[in-house]
Order: structure tokens, then sequence, then C-alpha cells
């Protein structure tokens, strides 16, 4: 069997509400195999005389990055293929392992960080042979201190009152300050000026090689019927230090009127919002408004490089007892009018909230909606307040069997499970490499207690 060099691969970030840290829970005691590719354990280890039989299944590509983009490198990855051959491997320096003959579907672990910094991630039945996730974990090293940016704003405000957004946005930062401004007296001669500051701060270790900040400003008047807008590059990032941008005055922009309307005829008796924002080409994001209720009416500005975001959302009042949350929402971008509707959280079967589950018996069963959909699973074990797997899927539910021949056995005691699922995207889609991000997408979550028992 020849090694194969993993190519390079575009990496989606997929961002969640998340409990933080977790357990190491992948079997140990196994000797460490070389980097790069796996070879197939002892027990499944071919004899001298090749047997005859089929071709050998394909070689599959995993590559793995932290949320900073970060190559994840040496960390254990066990694989277990569709005839249940078992093999493992650390990645090498890109974050990648090259695995030969392997069945689809398979399934696959990554162990957690060191230190229990971030939970083991399960895999199940990917069908690709090509794959590139983020895992849940961030750089241990701090980030470097934050950058402040002053500006001088010449506003033209309009009306005696205006609201201003001053953000900035990097690849490794941002910054945000709002603050409201007066429109010009009777008496001045002169167009007031507001000096302003923003910290932007760094979220990574280390910054992109040649990292620059852009600033941007929005005004707009209090009846929100007309804006302004300017964007700067700010020059290149500079953790540590104040930037004086000296004055910058915005121009005013073209606007339009947008409807947000949410249907959530499946959620009774449950509180439903509206919200917008602009998002723009660099993930930067503005919140224009947000209000409680199924319509939400309202004019924005029309900018080069930022589109108008809807989203709604709903969740169901707590009313105590071990079934915690449940919540929808769903997001549209780059449209005037947008009309969404709110599903319902995936019915988990088993554990019902409250209820015990046996570590040995069928594990956990969820229905399934309509359509495809992509499931994040999170068990957290209550005695340590952590996360101790999370698994992703486009299955039915988590079956333990599956989990113990990755190395996964969920510790005896009280749980929570958290689960997020997206609708009409499956998990081949996810870890596409290839997949751009859906600026349209459908979530539901649920939360509740259960307890593992023998």
């Amino acid at each position: 069997m020849s090694n194969r060099c993993c190519p390079a691969c575009l990496f989606l970030a997929i961002v969640l509400s998340a409990c933080a840290g977790g357990e190491r829970a992948v079997a140990t005691g196994e000797p460490p195999l070389p980097r790069t590719t796996a070879s197939p354990e002892p027990s499944k280890a071919k004899t001298n005389r090749a047997p005859e039989g089929p071709a050998p299944a394909p070689s599959v590509a995993l590559a793995f990055r932290d949320q900073a983009g970060q190559a994840v490198v040496g960390r254990a990855v066990v694989i277990v293929d569709g005839r249940g051959a078992r093999r493992r491997a650390l990645t090498d320096e890109e974050g990648g392992v090259v695995v030969d003959d392997v069945a689809s579907p398979y399934d696959v672990v990554v162990e957690g960080a060191p230190n229990g910094r971030s939970a083991p991630t399960v895999l199940l039945g990917l069908p690709r042979d090509h794959v590139a996730w983020r895992l849940d974990e961030h750089d241990v090293a701090p980030p470097p201190p934050g950058e402040r940016i002053r500006v001088a704003l010449r506003s033209g405000c309009p009306t005696s009152r205006c609201d201003v957004w001053v953000t900035t946005s990097s690849a490794s930062g941002t910054g945000e300050t709002r603050l409201e401004v007066s429109g010009p007296a009777p008496s001045d001669e002169v167009t007031p000026v507001d000096v302003t500051e923003v910290a932007h701060v760094f979220t990574r270790a280390a910054l992109e090689r040649g990292e620059r900040v852009r600033l941007r400003v929005l005004v707009a008047s209090a009846d929100r019927s007309s804006f302004r807008y300017a964007s700067v590059d700010a020059g290149a990032a500079s953790p540590g230090d104040v930037l004086d941008l000296g004055t910058i005055e915005p121009l005013s922009v073209a606007t339009a009127d947008a409807t947000v309307t949410a249907s959530a005829d499946d959620l009774p008796g449950w509180s439903v919002g509206t919200g917008a924002s602009l998002a723009f080409d660099d993930g930067a994001v503005t919140e224009l408004a947000h209000a409680p209720g199924a319509v939400l009416r309202l004019r924005h500005p029309v900018l080069p490089d930022g589109a108008l975001c809807a989203r709604a959302w709903a969740e169901r009042p707590y009313e105590g007892g071990p079934d915690l949350h449940a919540g929808a929402q769903s997001r549209a971008c780059a449209l005037a009018d947008v009309s969404m509707v709110l599903a319902a959280p995936l019915d988990i079967v088993a554990p019902r909230p409250g209820d015990g589950l046996s570590a040995r018996g069928l594990g956990l069963r969820w229905t399934q909606p309509e359509g495809a959909s992509f499931v994040d699973a999170r068990i957290v074990h209550e005695a340590v307040g952590r996360v101790v797997v999370r698994v992703l899927t486009s299955g039915a539910g988590i079956p333990l069997d599956r989990l113990d021949r990755l190395g996964i056995r969920l510790p005896l005691g009280a749980a929570v499970l958290d689960v997020a699922s997206v609708l009409d995207v499956d998990l081949e889609a996810v870890v596409d490499p290839e997949r751009r991000e859906d600026r349209r997408a459908m979530r539901t979550s649920r939360r509740l207690r259960f307890v593992v028992t023998p």
C-alpha cells in the first residue's frame, strides 16, 4: 500500500452554541503509530499470503483544524470502516491522515485535546473519501493584546439624534462600539465632530502574515429613514498600539425596505422573535434591529460590500424539570422580503427527559425530520461539568456499540444531552472541503437531563 498526501482543502467553520471543555475518552494504552498513514491493527493484519478477493476499497484523506484555522498536529485518529476493520494513526504537520483500503460508510473519532481542553469528536457514517472538519477547540496560547483605533466622526447626522455603529474587522479579530450623536444645532456654523475609540480584540495567538484591519462607520437617522456609510483600510494590524485615523465623514447611501416574517405554526405557545443585520464580505456583522413578534419591517442601507441578513427564532418557555430547552432558528441573507418557517426540534425517543440510558443498551435515538439533516450532539457529564464526547451524524441516533468500537464509553451518572440539528443539510455536505457556507440555514436545538446506568 502506498502513501498519499492530503490535498489542500478549504475548511468550513460551523458555529453552534456549545459547552466548553471536555474529558479525554479515547481508549489509551495503544502504541503510537507513524503519522499520516494508518495501518491495520495487529488483529486485523494480513497474512503473508494475500487472500484472493475483491479489490481494496479506496483511500480516504481526513484533515482537522481548530477554530482558529490552525492544523491539529499529532492527534490520534481511529477509523472503523464498513467491514469492521479498525485503524489508528496520528495527524501530520498539516492536521491530516491518509488511510488506505477503507470501505464506506466509515466511523471516525479524533481524540480530545490534551489537558481536557476539548472532548473526543466522533463522525458517524462518513461516505466521502475527502473530509475536512474544524474541531471545537482553540489554541491555548493567549492572543496578543488588542489594538485601539481612534477616529473623529463628522457624521452628517440630518436629525436631532442619530445612531452610529463603528466596527473593525481583520482575519484574527473584531471590534465594535455604538454611540448616539446629535445633529447640528441651528446656530452651528461648522458640522460637529465626535471623537470615539474602538477596541479591536484579537482572538488568535498568531496573526496572519500581512493582516490588515478594516474600519466601518454606519450612521442611521433616529427614524431609520436615511443612512450614511464609510469603509476605510485602517492599516496593518498592530497589537498593543493606538492608531489615530483622523477625521472620517460617511457619505449618504441608498436605502431599501424589507419585511421579515416568521411562521411558527408547529410551535404553539412558544415565544417568537425576528431580527436583521448587515453581513459583510470579510465576515463582519452589524446588528440593525431585533424585536419580539413574527413580523419585522425595516428600512436598511444598500452597501457595496454588505448584504442584509434576516433571522427568526423561537423558544419554548421553560417550565422546570429535566427537559431544559427547546428552540429553533432560521437565517437568510441577500433578500429583501424574507419569509421563514421555524421547524420543531428533534423528538428524542431515548432517553426521555430524566430517564435512564443503559451503557449496554442500544443508545440514543431520535425521530428524523423530513429531508436530510445534520445533527451535532454533545454529552455532558454533570459530575465534572464537561463534554465527554461530541458526535456528528446524519443518522437517527447514536448507537453505543459503534462508539464502543471506536473506544468511547459513556461514564455512569447524571448527564446532559445537547442536540443541535441543521435541516436540509447532511453530514456529507458539511464535511465536504469544497463546500461554501450556506447563508440560508434552519436550525433547531434541544437540551435535556438523563442518567447513564450500567
